[in-house]
């Protein structure tokens, strides 16, 4: 689960917390842009690991996911990362964009809306 900061996380703790009893097997990565989130929850015992989610660049990405190997994203709410999104389309793992808000006039995501 990828969140900007502290106040994305907190939007999206409950849904990771119910994804850790769920899933109790799974491996959790939870990352952060800011180091408002980052700092604060680098010890948060609901996650296997916590990083930062690197840069948006073809490289990084790539390299991120290969290593990674995610079989779910989860982002909260503004954090539109085109290069991890058009990636995680490419290699079919499912992306969950929640808490996000789209507005009527806004061309970002039109098609798929």
């Amino acid at each position: 689960m990828h969140c900007a900061s502290l106040g994305e996380f907190e939007q999206g703790r409950p849904v990771l917390e119910a994804s850790r009893k769920s899933y109790p097997e799974a491996t959790i990565l939870l990352t952060f842009f800011s180091p408002s989130g980052y700092e604060v929850r680098k010890e948060y015992d609901q996650a296997d690991v916590v990083s930062y989610l690197p840069l948006d660049t073809a490289a990084n990405v790539r390299d991120f996911l290969d290593i990674t190997q995610p079989s779910l994203a989860l982002f909260v709410k503004y954090e539109v990362w085109p290069g991890y999104f058009i990636a995680l389309q490419e290699r079919s793992i499912p992306l969950i964009l929640f808490s996000a808000i789209f507005r009527p006039n806004q061309r970002y995501f039109k098609g798929y809306g």
